[in-house]
């Protein structure tokens, strides 16, 4: 398989892009913490993300049995922190 150039940090909203092509075929991602602008992109690309907490394969459950998944208390729980150097282009 090619390695499509897009596909490093810093790349911008294509690496989203390129990520959602990839997944396709996935129902949903499972992700402890995702910034708004891959949430939205992934969205739009028709891959579901949910934020959650806890044990993997209770998020398992809640995909595959419409189950409630147990979320992040806080929305800015996985912010950078005061030292971030980065542009939001991938972590510097």
């Amino acid at each position: 398989m090619k390695k499509e150039k897009h596909q490093y940090p810093g790349a911008g909203d294509q690496r989203w892009v390129d990520m959602a092509r990839s997944l396709n075929d996935c129902r949903a991602i499972l992700v402890s913490g995702v910034g708004e602008n891959p949430k939205t992109i992934l969205n739009s690309c028709n891959v579901h993300v949910i934020e959650m907490t806890g044990l993997i394969d209770d998020g398992l459950d809640g995909v595959y049995n419409n189950k409630p998944i147990r979320s992040i208390a806080k929305p800015d729980a996985f912010k950078c922190g005061s030292g971030c150097k980065g542009n939001a282009q991938g972590c510097a």
